[in-house]
């Protein structure tokens, strides 16, 4: 089950916990490509397996044909972590009330 975090031009930023993938626009990319993105080490790389490149800006990303704001980016690496957390969290309950028996 995936989660909205974002939006990118209109379209739907949607997080896949059971993946770590990112879903937008008919593609799903590893969520580490938006965590390379804001690493500020490069200004360009490829997802090779979904012939896609990223151009990284001062204050923009392109992810294909796809533009947003670093600002954005940030915001939807922030609400993926959130939900990383709790489902980390909620994997440990689990895993403590089986291993607890």
């Amino acid at each position: 089950m995936g989660n909205i975090v974002g939006n990118i031009e209109g379209y739907d930023v949607i997080y896949i916990p059971e993946k770590d993938c990112i879903f937008c626009k008919n593609t799903l990319v590893p969520f580490q490509a938006i965590r390379k993105c804001l690493s500020k080490d490069i200004d360009r790389f490829e997802i090779t397996e979904k012939q896609l490149s990223v151009r990284i800006y001062n204050t923009s990303i392109e992810f294909g044909c796809l533009t947003t704001s670093v600002e954005n980016c940030k915001n939807i690496q922030r609400q993926v972590n959130k939900i990383k957390d709790d489902y980390n969290t909620s994997k440990e309950r689990s895993c403590g009330s089986i291993c607890s028996d």
